[in-house]
């Protein structure tokens, strides 16, 4: 049961073959539904909406089940049961479990970790005491430690003696480029 059909591509004028194959979407036990709902996937926008549904569920096999609600013409409806039996104030929370919130570490915490794990602490150790994971903590730390580094500034660069080009200087360069220092 597949179609084709063409689709003009309206950018550059070309079309496309496109083929539709069938899926199922949703089984009904109706026939009454179903073919209300099939009009109304099929119809077009500019359509007048179909007539709200008024069946009778009780012969559906929806134990005690009714719909109620229908405000100013729009269909506002909701299917009450008595099969769901839900108490009216909720579900209690089980006795056995301890909710505790979850404590995230301040600022200062994460530093004082940071200065452990520089000071030579495991880090696993430090990632047990803070309560996190251990991949969150290097993460940080990485992060942190990135961040410690210092950048000379630009006037910090020197002049290469023999190209004349300006290069960060480091204690081995000899007053020469990297360029220069290799050849």
């Amino acid at each position: 049961m597949q179609s084709y059909h063409l689709k003009e591509n309206t950018d550059d004028g070309s079309f496309d073959l496109v083929e539709t194959r069938p899926v199922v979407v949703a089984t009904f036990h109706s026939q009454e539904l179903a073919d209300r709902i099939l009009k109304f996937l099929t119809a077009n926008p500019q359509d007048e909406a179909p007539a709200p549904i008024s069946m009778d569920l009780q012969g559906m096999g929806a134990a005690g089940a009714r719909i109620v609600g229908e405000e100013q013409g729009c269909i506002k409806r909701a299917i009450i049961s008595d099969a769901v039996a839900v108490p009216s104030d909720g579900y209690p929370a089980p006795s056995h479990v301890l909710l505790a919130a979850p404590s995230l570490p301040t600022p200062r915490d994460w530093g004082d970790a940071f200065q452990a794990v520089a000071n030579g602490e495991s880090m696993d150790e430090v990632a047990k005491t803070l309560n996190v994971k251990f991949t969150e903590l290097r993460a940080r730390y990485a992060n942190w430690k990135r961040g410690q580094k210092s950048t000379k500034a630009v006037a910090d660069k020197e002049e290469c003696r023999l190209c004349g080009k300006q290069f960060t200087a480091s204690e081995s360069a000899d007053g020469l480029c990297a360029r220069c220092r290799h050849d």
